[in-house]
């Protein structure tokens, strides 16, 4: 990933030629712009989890991803997005840039590389330099290299997160500063609310016993595909963790997934 400055452009992409008004593009924001993140051939499939997650928290719901290999976001991300399952599961899996952005009214990309005829600005200039539009995709490279110059050139304007050294920030901490600050022009409902206290005593947690019982359903269930993962049992084990139920929350919900596969089939006989 590569968000380091860019050789800033002496244009700046205004999110109206009609009005100087400073507050123009935040109010623009607040009227409902969609940020769709674009992850560009991702390398590792835990930095996608990461971003994920920063996207719940930031309240954007649509992931989209670029790459030549995946028909399906890897088990691997639901390591680190435990949290944003929903928006791994729904995430939309494309071959090409072009395709990913083909619906979106504008693109910035998230980049260190410079090109005269894009217009580039420091993330802490997001606000001003909104380009027009309802859906706006933020597209971030790879891990390795950032995104190519052919790629940027698809782009509206260049975005870069300065630093010292000429480092870069890793994939899933660039996605989280930038969500951060859509979030802070957003400022939709539930932004900044705090989840209220309960007051209510809680119950036993599960027993081990009583999780890995849990886990040895989900696995027996699983198709021979999920199965062949070796991921796939961590994964389990990282949701129980990260969940940590109430011993009677578990038994409810295990009782509801038997339920739902409905009785055993029977054993043939030997």
């Amino acid at each position: 990933m590569a968000t380091n400055q860019p050789g800033k452009s002496s244009k700046t992409y205004k999110t109206s030629d009609t009005t100087e008004s400073p507050n123009n593009a935040a109010a623009t924001s607040e009227s409902g712009i969609q940020w769709i993140p674009v992850l560009v051939e991702s390398e590792n499939a835990r930095n996608v989890g990461f971003v994920a997650r920063a996207m719940k928290c930031s309240g954007l719901r649509e992931l989209r991803v670029v790459h030549s290999q995946w028909n399906e976001i890897p088990p691997g991300a639901y390591i680190t997005g435990t949290s944003a399952v929903r928006e791994l599961y729904s995430a939309k899996i494309f071959k090409s840039v072009e395709e990913a952005l083909a619906d979106c009214d504008a693109a910035i990309a998230l980049s260190r590389r410079n090109i005269s005829r894009i217009p580039g600005f420091e993330l802490q200039e997001l606000e001003e330099n909104i380009p027009p539009g309802k859906k706006i995709a933020l597209v971030f490279g790879r891990e390795s290299a950032g995104l190519r110059q052919e790629e940027v050139a698809l782009c509206q304007c260049i975005c870069s997160i300065d630093t010292y050294e000429n480092m870069s920030y890793n994939l899933g901490q660039a996605a989280a500063m930038v969500f951060y600050q859509v979030a802070a022009l957003q400022k939709g409902p539930g932004y900044g609310n705090r989840r209220e206290v309960d007051n209510t005593e809680a119950g036993p947690p599960a027993s081990m016993a009583e999780k890995a019982a849990f886990k040895d359903f989900v696995l027996e269930h699983l198709s021979e595909k999920a199965l062949k993962n070796q991921t796939t049992p961590l994964v389990v084990d990282r949701m129980l963790r990260e969940w940590n139920p109430e011993s009677t929350i578990l038994r409810a919900f295990f009782g509801i997934c038997r339920d739902m596969v409905g009785p055993p089939k029977p054993r043939q006989k030997q």
